[in-house]
């Protein structure tokens, strides 16, 4: 039987400390707030699914020529929003805005890159608009109101800005109350940002 594993690529981005505080304080709730770990803050640029490890080789040739020739950017990381909808959140996420001007690489232009590239292998494009977040936490059942308020708090909040140097295959393997994630496939971005 083929080995399988739950693959995606995307974007790692540091706990810096105002985001490890909201972490920490998502943590404190316990149930149903489940917080993601701090060593696996993601973007994610195109989920695949289960895939067979022999298909790496051929992800791995479509990865290399989507990210081929792009220099690392800013993000800069604000704000606090939930889906479906903050007022019934089974997912919080942080936001992410690009301080860059439109012909300099971004996350959307990254993610695009993706697309065109999986789609030949028969991956095709996503139907909803790509809104890229780093997940902070998945709410099991109704939040509760420490978690509302918190969410109320912190809807404009600056979060400050990262660097994107990089671009992984990664996968993910559950561990428990959280999922783990591990790099299959790694590529460094050209260049310096330009502020």
């Amino acid at each position: 039987m083929t080995q399988r594993v739950r693959a995606f690529f995307g974007l790692r981005f540091r706990a810096a400390r105002k985001i490890r505080q909201v972490l920490d304080e998502l943590d404190s709730m316990d149930r149903p707030v489940k917080p993601v770990d701090p060593s696996g803050l993601h973007v994610t640029l195109k989920f695949l699914g289960e895939i067979p490890l022999t298909d790496l080789p051929e992800l791995q040739r479509a990865f290399h020529a989507a990210v081929q020739g792009l220099a690392s950017f800013d993000v800069e990381l604000c704000g606090i929003g939930a889906f479906p909808k903050l007022e019934r959140p089974a997912v919080v996420w942080m936001g992410l805005r690009e301080p860059g001007t439109a012909s300099a690489p971004s996350v959307k232009h990254l993610a695009n890159r993706l697309e065109q590239q999986l789609n030949p292998l028969g991956f095709p494009p996503e139907k909803r608009a790509f809104q890229p977040h780093l997940t902070l936490a998945r709410i099991r059942g109704r939040a509760p109101q420490r978690l509302m308020q918190l969410m109320d708090d912190l809807q404009t909040t600056r979060f400050g800005c990262q660097t994107v140097t990089e671009v992984h295959l990664m996968a993910a393997h559950s561990t428990g109350r959280r999922n783990a994630y591990l790099n299959l496939d790694s590529i460094s971005l050209q260049g310096e940002c330009s502020s």
